[in-house]
């Protein structure tokens, strides 16, 4: 992946990034053993232009299904994780990278079966691409397999996912989600980092609250708007306020009006 069409590493017989190579020396000798499970943690390398960002969701559906097939043991649990937030925190950037690729991991765990998607956004750090904190993210991979593949009672080990949105009224949106635990929850009492557009810029929600397992956006400026973006940065970790009961952040993501 890291030598895909955007980056900026060399390609032959000498780089290991090459394309095949990293498969042959270190995937293909794997696939005569059994496998229980897969987790993921990559996409930096893939995120140098917005349009190899939303690529990565079609590569990512590809490769769990290559591996499925490979493998032959069935639809394997496969877990990802959401990039760690990196560089300086801005609560918006339009044009972001990390924005797109963050929400194709999220698009490719939902278009496979038994696949999960543990979130870093939270726990990175400012100057370490490669954040300290493996704990929490360690964790919460755990949570997702404890709740989905083992079938533990009371536990809830999935991040809360967008559903779907609805316009209510001019300028009155609605996010629905699912795996809420007991319920959304306000990190620190306020819910921060919805932008909406209406095709035009993206602006800040001008008020953002709970109601049930939904979240409502007020956009009084853009009464037509159809698309909502959250947390949309490289490191949007200052606005990162959408959690469930289980303590589980909700990843970063772009939806438009069912």
């Amino acid at each position: 992946f890291a030598g895909m069409p955007g980056g900026n590493l060399a390609m032959g017989p000498h780089t290991s990034n090459s394309y095949g190579i990293l498969f042959d020396s270190m995937i293909r000798p794997l696939i005569p053993y059994a496998i229980q499970g897969a987790i993921w943690y990559q996409g930096c390398s893939n995120a140098h232009s917005v349009a190899d960002s939303v690529k990565y969701e079609r590569l990512m559906t590809d490769l769990i299904r290559d591996w499925r097939f490979r493998w032959g043991q069935g639809d394997f649990p496969f877990i990802q994780t959401c990039l760690a937030g990196f560089t300086t925190e801005f609560d918006y950037t339009d044009d972001c990278t990390w924005g797109p690729l963050r929400n194709s991991q999220r698009l490719s765990t939902q278009k496979n079966p038994n696949c999960g998607l543990a979130s870093a956004v939270d726990v990175g750090e400012v100057l370490n691409i490669h954040p300290a904190d493996k704990r929490t993210v360690g964790t919460r991979m755990a949570l997702w397999a404890l709740e989905n593949t083992y079938h533990v009672p009371g536990v809830d080990g999935t991040s809360p996912e967008v559903k779907a949105l609805f316009r209510e009224a001019p300028g009155v949106l609605r996010l629905t989600f699912d795996h809420c635990a007991n319920s959304l929850v306000a990190k620190n009492g306020k819910l921060t980092g919805f932008y909406v557009t209406d095709g035009d810029d993206y602006i800040p929600a001008a008020e953002a609250y709970l109601e049930g397992n939904s979240v409502v956006l007020k956009c009084p400026e853009k009464p037509m708007a159809h698309k909502v973006r959250y947390a949309w940065s490289q490191n949007p970790m200052g606005v990162l306020s959408l959690y469930n009961s289980a303590g589980l952040p909700a990843t970063p993501f772009e939806i438009a009006l069912s």
